[in-house]
């Protein structure tokens, strides 16, 4: 199957913007705060999500990128391998599952929520004898 090579424009003009995002996040000056502990507070919180953006950005890069040249390749008129464009959409999809899991380990608040709403659901198992008990 023949993809469209205009996806390849905006799959950049996406990785651009999230960089000026990043840029312009960075660039913000600190709010004042009489505090000294306080602004460290928010120096590391920026620096975190400076991070987790970077995470972001490059994870979609990586992942996005055998797409890309797999257009290329069609794009320039050859036939790339199938096990190469079956790589290049899974790799694709895995950033769907990526992004979770940056989103897991550099914030805590959605940390604690994911493990108290995913990680410890009770069992089918134990609902199933919760409904038979009613």
């Amino acid at each position: 199957a023949v993809v469209s090579t205009q996806s390849t424009g905006a799959g950049a003009s996406i990785g651009i913007t999230q960089v000026r995002i990043l840029m312009e996040i960075y660039r913000r000056t600190l709010t004042r705060s009489d505090c000294k502990r306080g602004r460290q507070l928010q120096e590391n919180r920026r620096f975190y999500a400076t991070k987790m953006v970077c995470c972001m950005v490059a994870g979609y890069f990586f992942c996005t990128l055998p797409i890309m040249v797999l257009l290329f390749i069609q794009t320039a008129g050859a036939t790339p391998p199938k096990q190469y464009t079956a790589f290049a959409v899974f790799v694709t999809f895995f950033n769907s599952l990526l992004n979770p899991a940056i989103y897991w380990y550099f914030n805590r608040t959605y940390r604690a929520s994911f493990d108290a709403n995913v990680l410890k659901m009770p069992s089918m198992k134990c609902v199933s004898r919760q409904a038979h008990s009613i």
